[in-house]
């Protein structure tokens, strides 16, 4: 057996040193083993050696002082902690960079990714969903790829044209686009087309058992009667005929009937529906189940990526898989990621449509829901979306993300655009004694000078928020851009003089009015279920005030923030100024 190199038996004494001296003295015998290892691959020959002189050298170390282990190791390696820290810092940062924007995608070529938007229009689509349609718009972007929008509206039952207009609205507002749009019901025939070559390739099959039938069968992996034998064509053209009623057959793929996967055990494909689709010919009551009419556009639109989140599992992905090649097509590469959960407001249709006809909340855009006509309406920052996306990366388990997150991103962005304008929340009147007239114009964003200025001619009378008016007799307070104020006389309302222009220290800066100012009146929505599963029954409330009068020269869908209270949509109407928070402070 080779004996250990002095440099071999150095590195070891160093490793177990340092090891000591993070662990009171110590060390952890196979952690200085996978270390050693880890940095030193050419060493791993020697490891029967080098494991057991480890022990020994732990057994030794674990006997010294502290003071004894310190000395030795800054004699022997003085760098030793501090190139320790320097590769774990390295080592964070790399994982840090590794999360953030989108991983590549696998065998993906510049300018050849092909790739699609697959929306089920059967509700409105939510944020968690509107997240899952822009990754493929960015991954869009970073291969300069090709993208199509496919509604899979293939279930006649629960499609309604209101919900096409709706998630093109939604994708639009995230800033997603695409190539080419169609729609699945409007391509049936083709559909029809390749079935009739699958079921004369003795592919598929017709099917007239119950599903009850079938489906004990399927568990026991026994082949259905109908399998072999039979004009299986023939029975298809009757099934689009109209001449069966549904539940009287169904045409299956051949699949494999010992496969541990119970989705390749002879699936249905083809099913017949007694609900009028609301955009196809009242004739087509033959109707492709999502693997099958999904595989058929993946092969003929020649689809390079599937993107789309975890639901979907991989048991439908072999499934896909197998069809697609049975269509001649290549099948593409499947990327799955975990669903993205906002915390707080309900994202299942269901629980939506009870909450509606409850009166609960008054729609499906309603101010607390997280369905993108309501987050639009609302006036969330349209990047949050993609900004989170960047922040968290994609990943395969499902992530939650909070409100207070996505408030966070989205005010961030409203701060660098948003005008701004002052508003006293709760007011109380102040009157200055001996306010100088001032002639003052204050731009609407420091670092936006095109949105102009605003202009005022300032008087003695103010309106100030009330949380700002606990004050007493004597303290000085500085009318933010204006003048400092001291307070002579408290009451219904504040008596003050003028103290000043001169910008004082730890002299609190508030913002104003001038009387009259415009009278408003804010909804301030919040999170329906801030705890599971408990509603919230006050999560409208409301805000009066008046604001400065230059609110009217931006548009009622124009975000404006109101200095130290929030951003806010604000209406004109015949009874003054009315709106809703789109992020209180």
């Amino acid at each position: 057996m080779t004996e250990l190199s002095d440099d071999v038996k150095e590195k070891i004494l160093i490793d177990v040193l340092l090891n000591a001296k993070l662990h009171d003295g110590k060390p952890n015998g196979k952690v200085v083993m996978g270390g050693i290892m880890g940095k030193n691959p050419d060493l791993r020959s020697q490891a029967k050696q080098i494991s057991p002189y480890i022990a020994e050298v732990v057994a030794d170390v674990s006997s010294w002082e502290m003071s004894a282990i310190e000395s030795r190791l800054n004699e022997l390696a003085p760098d030793a902690e501090a190139n320790r820290e320097a590769k774990k810092e390295a080592k964070s940062q790399a994982r840090k960079e590794q999360k953030k924007g989108l991983p590549e995608l696998p065998n993906a070529e510049k300018g050849k990714v092909r790739l699609r938007y697959a929306p089920d229009p059967s509700k409105y689509p939510h944020l968690g969903q509107g997240m899952n349609y822009l990754i493929n718009h960015m991954y869009r972007e970073m291969y300069d790829g090709w993208i199509m929008l496919r509604f899979d509206d293939t279930n006649p039952e629960k499609v309604d044209p209101i919900y096409f207009d709706a998630i093109k609205d939604g994708m639009n507002w995230l800033g997603c686009t695409w190539n080419e749009e169609v729609r699945a019901s409007a391509f049936l025939d083709d559909m029809y087309d390749a079935a009739r070559d699958l079921l004369s390739r003795g592919e598929f099959y017709f099917c007239s058992c119950t599903s009850d039938d079938f489906n004990a069968r399927k568990d026991e992996g026994e082949a259905c009667p109908h399998r072999e034998g039979g004009d299986h064509l023939g029975e298809f053209n009757k099934m689009v005929g109209g001449e069966y009623q549904p539940g009287e057959g169904v045409i299956r793929m051949k699949g494999d009937l010992t496969s541990d996967n119970l989705n390749m055990r002879d699936p249905v494909m083809f099913r017949l529906s007694p609900h009028k689709h609301a955009l196809t010919d009242a004739t087509y009551v033959t109707w492709p189940l999502y693997d099958f009419e999904s595989a058929f556009f993946e092969a003929k639109y020649e689809i390079t990526h599937v993107i789309r989140s975890g639901e979907f599992g991989t048991m439908r992905q072999e499934l896909q898989s197998h069809l697609i090649k049975l269509m001649g097509g290549t099948v593409p590469e499947f990327v799955q990621f975990g669903r993205f959960n906002i915390q707080g407001s309900p994202t299942s249709g269901r629980v939506i449509r009870e909450l509606v006809q409850k009166g609960i909340v008054d729609d499906w855009d309603d101010l607390r829901l997280l369905t993108l006509q309501a987050v639009k309406r609302r006036g969330l920052h349209p990047d949050t979306a993609r900004m989170l996306i960047q922040a968290a990366s994609i990943t395969p388990k499902s992530s939650t993300i909070a409100w207070v997150t996505v408030e966070s991103v989205s005010r961030q962005l409203l701060d660098r655009e948003a005008p701004r304008l002052f508003m006293a929340e709760d007011p109380v009147k102040v009157v200055v004694a001996d306010a100088p007239e001032i002639d003052l114009e204050l731009e609407y964003h420091p670092d936006l000078p095109d949105l102009g200025k605003k202009s005022y001619q300032t008087g003695m009378e103010f309106w100030i928020s009330g949380v700002d008016a606990d004050v007493k007799v004597g303290d000085l307070i500085r009318l933010k851009d204006l003048y400092n104020i001291k307070i002579t006389g408290v009451g219904d309302e504040l008596q003050a003089e003028y103290a000043g222009d001169e910008i004082l220290k730890k002299v609190p800066k508030i913002q104003w009015v001038e009387v009259p100012g415009e009278k408003i009146t804010l909804v301030n929505p919040q999170l329906l279920y801030p705890s599971k599963d408990t509603l919230n029954e006050d999560s409208l409330l409301e805000i009066s005030g008046y604001i400065e009068p230059s609110v009217e020269n931006f548009s009622d869908s124009r975000v404006v923030q109101l200095e130290r209270v929030g951003f806010a949509k604000i209406n004109h109407t015949e009874n003054g100024y009315m709106g809703h928070f789109v992020h209180k402070f």
